[in-house]
């Protein structure tokens, strides 16, 4: 599985830097058994992904999931 090792607060969303990304499509993301939606998201940096959360997910595992 794969864990959020950075994430940065952006308005009402998280960028989050992942430690290794899916080869396979996904459109959601799970942390602590909560589903989050990506947040369509372009030249991010360092950071891999954009998620609608104002919680910390931090050091966190990350599951990609396909719905």
């Amino acid at each position: 599985m794969a864990k959020i090792v950075s994430e940065l607060k952006v308005g009402g969303c998280l960028l989050l830097k992942i430690d290794k990304m899916p080869n396979l499509p996904y459109n959601k993301v799970v942390v602590d058994e909560c589903e989050y939606d990506l947040v369509p998201s372009y030249d991010l940096g360092d950071y891999n992904i954009a998620v609608n959360s104002l919680k910390s997910l931090n050091n966190k595992d990350i599951e990609f999931v396909k719905q």
